[in-house]
């Protein structure tokens, strides 16, 4: 029988989600994304934003959670190999492991044994296959992106190239490809909506954070969807894995959030992209 996992018992942070895919888009000389096959699922690394700790020696077991030195001991015994359970405030309980070393902050000056604020990493142990919420099978989403509140900022790219061939004269090749526009999104908030049965994915759906999160698992850098901009229905995808900002305190408000979003390569948007290829050697 395997011995179960301690737990992480310090919980006055606050966080940030980073979603993290082992492959990017590859972009050819024309300015074409490569589409690499997935196999694999992505994982998630947290930052966990301490404001202060107590640095006392000896500590009671009830006061452990405020406590550097308890929390410095559970360093030592698991370092950045052994793994632990995060109960985490959205996500449940996860399978984690430290991805930085720890770093000791400063005493705070008159702060009664207390320390400066300080940040640990941790990284998911994907031991199982990922379910990003028990609901998320429940989810039937349609076409388009489903947050609504938000600014669009548009990338128009470079669409030729241009040869200097001495003096004052220039040669001017347009590029036969069409280009593709970057969409920068910037939301002035979203929000983890919690109900008297929970985290929700139904309420609010314009502000909803783990709504978005499972639409980005859903998605992921490779699967197009609607973006309606400015009267135009136009089919993107994402441009860079998803990265939320921190929660603020316990309001589950984040501020901050930008995504990027690049227009599909294929204009004939039929709701299903064509089969991934390798990527070059």
């Amino acid at each position: 029988m395997k011995p179960e996992l301690d737990r992480f018992i310090w919980h006055t942070y606050n966080f940030t989600t980073e979603y993290v895919e082992l492959y990017t888009l590859i972009m050819s000389g024309a300015n074409q994304p490569v589409l690499p096959k997935i196999e694999h699922q992505p994982t998630r690394l947290f930052s966990l934003s301490f404001e202060t700790l107590v640095n006392t020696e000896c500590v009671p077991a009830a006061k452990e959670p405020m406590s550097f030195k308890s929390l410095e001991a559970f360093y030592l015994k698991h370092g950045m190999f052994g793994r632990f359970i995060l109960p985490h405030p959205v996500y449940g309980e996860l399978v984690v492991r430290f991805n930085k070393p720890l770093s000791v902050p400063k005493s705070r000056a008159n702060g009664n044994g207390t320390v400066e604020s300080f940040t640990l990493e941790m990284v998911e142990v994907l031991s199982q296959p990922y379910v990003f919420h028990p609901l998320e099978k429940q989810l039937n989403f349609g076409p388009s992106f489903p947050l609504k509140y938000y600014n669009v900022e548009v990338e128009y790219p470079i669409d030729a190239s241009v040869i200097a061939l001495g003096g004052s004269h220039q040669m001017v090749f347009k590029d036969a490809q069409k280009r593709l526009r970057i969409f920068k999104l910037s939301f002035p908030i979203v929000q983890y909506i919690e109900t008297c049965s929970g985290l929700s994915f139904a309420d609010h759906h314009g502000v909803n954070c783990l709504l978005l999160e499972a639409f980005y698992i859903k998605h992921r850098l490779l699967e197009p969807f609607i973006l309606d901009y400015s009267g135009e229905k136009i089919p993107v995808i994402f441009k860079n894995p998803l990265k939320i900002p921190q929660v603020t305190g316990n309001t589950g408000c984040i501020s901050g959030l930008e995504i990027e979003l690049m227009e599909n390569p294929y204009p004939d948007f039929s709701g299903v992209l064509p089969p991934p290829v390798d990527p070059p050697p």
